[in-house]
């Protein structure tokens, strides 16, 4: 029997690696307008076959798995929340996917089977196999390969698109895998699918999205599931207390009253770390995504190139002031403004006047023959230095970017 186990393990997991083979050589390439199509068949039989040889246990929403439950359907309405608030900041952007009733349908069917049908496949995997970590890490990291291959689009093969594939694309979704997989052993197949549905199909079924970019796109796809990880491990933790409270209550053991007194412990522990360590860690996190995203009027930045060193040298990290006009600007300011996709620091050295009340901005470019020739940056111009320099810490990403572009 347990070989036999075995050999339906290898045989599923290995099919779903070959066909990951098959289609980047040759489906998404031959065959991109039937991808979708092609991957819904594939992951619906693989469930099929996995219902007839993993049987689908019973799981019933209590205890536990009830409060798990919960705690998904407010991370994924904080979720949402927070994206569309962003979007406030950032803007938005029309839903190219058309908003008429059978459009709506057709585009969001496909979608909603396939992750539906992965997440059954992934709860009847690992009920089966929840005795066994090696099977369970296999068994994710193969499901993992499947999700990336169904997100994966042709793109020219360079360092730089290569590396925005990697962040905004395949940490998520190996972030979220890895939490699915906790959950779905821990709360059942109903909590993962409050996750994935709506992330999932919500793209096709709404008029704007929120243009939030690579960037903050990746943080907060990272940040979900981590942050759904820890909420559920301690929920987890606070379950198996109770069920030994419980255990020895009936039993009349004499350590029942120091595990009480150890939950009640526990408990206050917790909710110091929620006030004390979860909630200002988060903020000062929003802070700093906040800062390198650059969506309010502040923004921190890695310097390519200064010519005010050493006051700031390449590599430092700078918090600068955005949307001020051209005429809140003065002789000697240190700004920052953009040149050949670099961010270039540099004092203003001359400001003229323009007959529509602006002002036209320039730096020292070179001197020749003791004559200064300037540049004009009053397009160019991004923000003014404001007195906040962390020393050479951003040099490893500047010199990461450059490798990056230059390739």
């Amino acid at each position: 029997m347990k070989n036999e186990k075995r050999l339906n393990n290898f045989i599923l997991l290995y099919v779903i690696i070959a066909y990951a083979i098959v289609y980047f050589a040759a489906i998404v390439r031959f065959l991109p307008n039937y991808a979708a199509l092609i991957n819904l068949g594939v992951i619906v039989t693989i469930t099929v076959a996995g219902y007839f040889i993993y049987k689908f246990e019973k799981n019933e929403l209590e205890g536990i798995k009830k409060r798990i439950l919960y705690e998904m359907f407010i991370a994924i309405f904080v979720y949402f929340s927070l994206i569309y608030l962003l979007g406030i900041v950032t803007g938005f952007y029309q839903n190219p996917y058309s908003m008429r009733l059978a459009k709506l349908f057709t585009n969001s069917i496909v979608p909603l089977i396939t992750v539906v049908c992965l997440e059954l496949f992934r709860y009847m995997y690992m009920s089966k196999n929840k005795t066994n970590k090696g099977y369970m890490v296999f068994g994710t990291f193969v499901i993992t390969v499947f999700d990336i291959i169904i997100s994966f689009y042709l793109f020219d093969l360079t360092l730089f698109n290569f590396f925005t594939f990697i962040t905004v694309t395949v940490l998520p979704i190996i972030f979220k895998n890895v939490v699915l997989t906790y959950i779905t052993t821990k709360g059942g197949y109903q909590s993962c699918l409050v996750y994935v549905v709506p992330l999932g199909i919500f793209k096709y079924l709404v008029p704007v999205l929120p243009a939030l970019g690579d960037y903050l796109n990746c943080i907060i796809n990272i940040t979900l599931p981590s942050l759904i990880y820890l909420y559920a491990s301690r929920l987890v933790t606070d379950d198996l207390l109770n069920k030994e409270v419980r255990r020895l209550a009936a039993v009349n053991d004499p350590k029942l009253k120091e595990l009480i007194l150890n939950k009640k412990l526990k408990k206050k522990v917790n909710l110091f770390k929620v006030f004390a360590i979860d909630i200002p860690l988060m903020i000062i996190f929003g802070i700093f995504v906040t800062l390198i995203s650059g969506i309010y009027m502040y923004h921190l930045i890695g310097v390519d190139t200064s010519a005010v060193t050493p006051t700031i040298s390449r590599g430092d990290a700078i918090i600068i002031y955005k949307n001020l006009k051209n005429t809140d600007y003065k002789v000697n300011d240190i700004v920052v403004y953009k040149a050949d996709d670099k961010l270039i620091v540099d004092r203003i050295a001359k400001i003229s006047a323009n007959e529509d009340g602006s002002n036209s901005l320039y730096v020292k470019s070179e001197i020749e023959e003791d004559e200064i020739k300037y540049k004009e940056i009053s397009k160019s111009i991004i923000g003014r230095y404001n007195n906040f320099r962390v020393p050479k810490v951003a040099y490893p990403t500047i010199w990461f970017k450059d490798k990056v572009k230059g390739a």
